[in-house]
């Protein structure tokens, strides 16, 4: 089996009429982890719109050279003691639904001739005819890959149809800007408030919530209620220390069961930073797989295979030459797919 990891990295360069080497300052383009809360007009229209969370935004767009998950899980460990940062956590969860659901549109209005995910899982469909499955695992929070999978007859309408697809499967470990998770907790009134007056309340309860394992798609944002239920944004806070993933249990299962028939893997644009998932490779991955690191240039992917290797992860490593667009346009990938 192929395992394909996708990263920040490869949204960030997803569509090859735009590398960013060539166009770095368009507005709409999916950000990197660091660049979640840049001083970008459309981030800022969205920030407005969440003032529960507007006394952290200042320490996350300024940090002192530390790194945005580092910020975050201070922020995340002070709420042991400070309940408050449980309602700006919780209004930083809407505010990246919110993000996402609004610049992946206006990013994809700059694809007229496709994206890179098109294009790869195009070059995969032809090599996967003979030689099994493919695992899609994505840690990004846009549907980039799941409308590039229509192109190969897969259409996702609901959380079963991720994972039900012989040929490829998809795993969205930090959930999704179209993901809601139901919540137990009762809300007084609940039928005669809009999205946003429930989005609003139930950040205010964030840190007393009930929120279950029972995932849904929501079309509808800020998320508020489906159906009569309260629900909440599915998607998870870039922390460096994540013990759990924001993804249906059963998805977790599949997955789990898949990773030891693996034989090659792709990753692109991911830093490898994710201990929890690491640890799964690490101990059920079986020793010799061969592993394609695509990250920007020869120096990151380094950077991504030294991640992988102190992990436990062991394999036989190549480093792309360069990014997602580059590794397209050039077919870089097919001597890999072909190797036995």
């Amino acid at each position: 089996m192929l395992m394909v990891i996708l990263g920040a990295g490869a949204s960030y360069d997803s569509i090859p009429a735009y590398p960013p080497g060539e166009f770095p300052n368009i507005d709409e383009r999916p950000p990197l982890a660091d660049q979640l809360f840049e001083n970008r007009g459309r981030f800022r229209e969205v920030m407005a719109s969440y003032p529960i969370c507007h006394p952290i935004i200042p320490h996350l767009q300024r940090r002192g050279g530390k790194s945005l998950e580092r910020v975050l899980q201070s922020f995340q460990e002070e709420a042991r003691e400070y309940p408050v940062r449980h309602q700006q956590l919780a209004a930083v969860r809407y505010y990246l639904q919110h993000l996402f659901r609004t610049i992946e549109p206006a990013w994809m209005g700059y694809a007229h001739a496709g994206t890179n995910h098109k294009s790869l899982l195009d070059q995969i469909n032809r090599w996967r005819s003979l030689n099994g499955p493919v695992c899609l695992v994505t840690f990004n929070y846009d549907t980039l890959i799941e409308n590039a999978l229509e192109l190969v007859g897969i259409t996702i309408r609901t959380l079963p149809d991720y994972i039900s697809n012989q040929d490829f499967k998809l795993f969205k470990m930090h959930g999704s800007a179209k993901w809601v998770r139901l919540v137990k907790t009762v809300i007084p009134n609940l039928i005669n408030k809009n999205q946003w007056e429930l989005s609003r309340e139930l950040t205010t309860q964030a840190a007393s919530l009930d929120i279950s394992q029972d995932y849904e798609i929501m079309d509808e944002y800020p998320s508020g209620q489906l159906n009569g239920t309260p629900v909440f944004p599915a998607i998870a806070i870039p922390v460096e220390s994540k013990n759990s993933f924001e993804c249906p249990p059963t998805h977790v299962e599949v997955l789990v069961d898949l990773i030891p028939t693996t034989r090659k893997i792709l990753t692109i644009g991911w830093r490898a930073t994710e201990a929890h998932f690491l640890s799964l490779l690490a101990e059920r991955l079986p020793r010799g797989v061969d592993v394609f690191v695509v990250s920007g240039d020869v120096n990151k992917a380094e950077e991504t295979t030294q991640h992988l290797r102190i992990s436990g992860v062991t394999g036989n490593f190549l480093a792309g030459r360069a990014g997602f667009t580059e590794m397209v346009v050039t077919r870089e990938i097919d001597e890999f797919l072909k190797r036995k």
